[in-house]
């Protein structure tokens, strides 16, 4: 019988099998680099997907609003409301009258019965129970902060309610004083009341949803106008008075120009942090204006009157953005 035999080969004198730091580090640089490759692209899916699901969340008010026509046999009024007029102060606005539409029935069941019961310069909506429930399909997912509700002591009677990203198109201009606020171009102002067969421009050429940036409040803001001050309305849905939940086309989609909202969000400290949502406040309620403004980058998402949502770019023609914002202003605009 051959017996095998197994030597071991000896090593080197000296020799070390692990890592030296030299190559440690050389390795953590590799690892770093291509984190520092990956991430951006990371972040840019990531993005993307919340871009597609805020369009379908658009898109998803815009059919809301065409199956409230087919019941009502018109849309729902932009706001009750005069912009600015305190004389009445009901506050309420479309969302309320679409909450059935968009699978939110249980709680405009809650509503419906504060709703009807207001009285004017009450306060309306930012005491009725229910008003701090968050509406999930009216969130952006790329809106800083999430949903906002629940605003700190200061701003009014009790809380301001839940604030959304997604607005209705009031028209191409100015809401102006009371009564310009009360005859829009658009197909949601002050108490309208409009039906397709108004829509002369067609529903495929009329924008009907937009989206804005909720900014968020911080408890150490201080008052800057002689109402409520620094508080910022836009996406308010039920103090919609000072006409946050609507939006025009006068300035093209994340303009640097300044929204104007009567006694609001002027000198807000928080747009210091944000600067895609510059507001002007108090001093003209005569520039009353809300813009198109998303955290998506380079537009925001829209919907037109055939239900149709759309990525749109900051670099549309000025003319054309505001044509859109119009039911009836015979532009022509071929294909967008």
């Amino acid at each position: 019988m051959t017996h095998c035999r197994i030597t071991a080969v000896p090593t080197a004198p000296g020799r070390n099998h692990g890592f030296t730091l030299v190559e440690l580090l050389v390795v953590i640089a590799i690892i770093a680099t291509l984190i520092g490759l990956l991430l951006p692209a990371i972040q840019s899916a990531r993005e993307s997907a919340r871009r597609v699901q805020c369009l379908s969340r658009t898109r998803q008010v815009a059919l809301a609003l065409l199956a409230y026509h087919e019941a009502r046999n018109r849309f729902p009024e932009g706001m009750t409301d005069a912009v600015n007029d305190i004389s009445t102060g009901y506050r309420i606005c479309w969302m309320h009258h679409l909450l059935p539409f968009i699978e939110e029935e249980p709680l405009y069941k809650q509503l419906k019965p504060q709703m009807d019961a207001l009285i004017p310069n009450s306060f309306g909506m930012q005491s009725v129970d229910g008003r701090n429930t968050v509406v999930g399909e009216l969130v952006c997912p790329s809106n800083p902060g999430g949903a906002r509700t629940n605003t700190p002591a200061g701003d009014g009677v009790g809380s301001q309610g839940f604030f959304g990203n997604y607005v209705l198109c009031a028209g191409s201009r100015a809401y102006g004083t009371k009564a310009e606020s009360l005859n829009m171009d658009g197909l949601f102002y002050s108490r309208s009341r409009t039906r397709l067969k108004d829509v002369r421009d067609g529903m495929t050429h009329t924008l009907m949803v937009g989206e804005l940036i909720v900014v968020p409040r911080d408890a150490g803001d201080t008052a800057a106008c002689a109402y409520w001050g620094a508080m910022d309305y836009r996406g308010s849905y039920y103090n919609a008075m000072h006409g946050g939940s609507l939006f025009t086309t006068l300035n093209p989609p994340n303009s640097t120009v300044p929204d104007y909202l009567w006694e609001a969000c002027a000198n807000y400290p928080a747009h210091a942090a944000q600067p895609k949502t510059p507001c002007g406040g108090c001093t003209d309620n005569s520039r009353n204006n809300v813009g198109g403004r998303s955290m998506h980058l380079g537009g925001l998402n829209v919907a037109l009157g055939d239900g149709s949502a759309r990525f749109l770019l900051e670099q549309i023609d000025p003319q054309v953005w505001q044509a859109l914002g119009t039911r009836d202003g015979g532009e022509f605009l071929g294909e967008l």
